[in-house]
């Protein structure tokens, strides 16, 4: 390797999180590689929270963030913005044809379903809780540990918190069913093997429903569930819905691609589980125009996003907020989240 070469080598690892795009592709399609990579994303795009905000509290700076990224409060990222990601770094998408700039419709736009949605839920909210990867990563905010997910759950049912399925869940938001004095939807990204592992039986535990949004072009890869796990969650009480064919970058797709992506990855769901699958979860939390018109075109009733805030009837039906779980945060944290 030459002098110069071996510079740039080196600035682009320098810059692995600061500019994801100069860093060398994954050499595979690796539960790490992907945790990696959507983590990154995340942090280059700080979430606003719309509930009341935590009393910040000293963090330890993570020297392989730059400045302006460090975490606020146990690692949650300060600041605001619609676009962000999920849990361990993914291989990067295929070249766009044609890129498309993320374009978020004005809060204040009809929204998609409106008409299911009636005025008098206003005072609902639910706490959207967005997990990605339970297993010991030190510094890693997309992955858990098992014991602080034991934590988390335990404060759960000690508080008198109800998990809901997604039924439960889209039955409150259509006003369908009166809501639970303390109801939380527990949500699992990407599809981690140690999903099935690790949270299933602690989820199981504590009596607890859960939703797993996963990515069925990762089936069987290394750090992935293979389908015959997916069905056994899926009969534990978990319910299943689509991430993504590949997990993509979808605001960097073209219309066509898109549609590939989310039709097919819920084509492979039902298949599989024999259910709707018309609830989804972008990827990276990122999404366009054209997204959300693919989504209302092949009839999915909600999508979640990675804007951070406690969900409420109130919000767009394909733009729902959920709470980041973040692994570096303490439980004390964690608990102000929910308030």
């Amino acid at each position: 390797m030459t002098k110069s070469g071996g510079v740039l080598t080196a600035l682009c690892l320098m810059l692995l999180l600061a500019a994801p795009g100069c860093s060398p592709s994954p050499g595979g399609n690796t539960a790490e590689s992907v945790l990696t990579q959507e983590t990154a994303v995340y942090l280059q795009a700080p979430l606003a929270f719309s509930n009341p905000a935590p009393s910040p509290s000293p963090s330890m700076p993570n020297p392989a963030l730059p400045a302006d990224r460090l975490p606020a409060d146990d690692g949650v990222p300060a600041g605001g913005s619609a676009a962000a990601s999920d849990s361990k770094e993914l291989p990067a998408p295929d070249p766009a044809p044609s890129a498309t700039s993320l374009t978020i419709p004005p809060a204040g736009s009809p929204s998609v379903t409106a008409s299911v949605y009636n005025p008098n839920q206003a005072k609902v909210r639910i706490p959207v809780l967005n997990y990605h990867s339970i297993a010991i990563d030190p510094g890693n905010p997309a992955a858990l540990t098992p014991d602080k997910l034991e934590a988390q759950l335990s404060y759960l049912a000690e508080e008198g918190y109800t998990t809901l399925t997604l039924q439960q869940f889209t039955d409150i938001m259509e006003d369908k069913q009166k809501p639970p004095a303390k109801p939380v939807l527990l949500t699992f990204d990407d599809g981690y093997t140690d999903n099935y592992e690790t949270a299933m039986p602690l989820i199981r535990k504590y009596d607890f429903h859960a939703t797993l949004f996963m990515t069925p072009g990762w089936v069987d890869k290394p750090g992935y569930l293979s389908w015959e796990q997916v069905k056994e969650m899926q009969k534990a009480g978990w319910d299943v819905m689509p991430h993504g064919m590949s997990h993509p970058k979808l605001n960097q797709l073209n219309a066509e691609r898109q549609a590939q992506e989310i039709i097919e990855a819920r084509k492979l769901i039902e298949a599989q589980l024999g259910v709707t699958a018309d609830i989804f979860c972008y990827p990276y939390g990122l999404y366009n125009k054209q997204t959300l018109a693919i989504l209302k075109e092949q009839g999915f009733r909600y999508a979640f996003t990675i804007d951070q805030g406690f969900t409420d009837p109130g919000q767009q039906p394909l733009q729902l907020k959920r709470i980041f779980v973040d692994g570096n945060q303490s439980l004390p944290s964690f608990i102000r989240r929910l308030k």
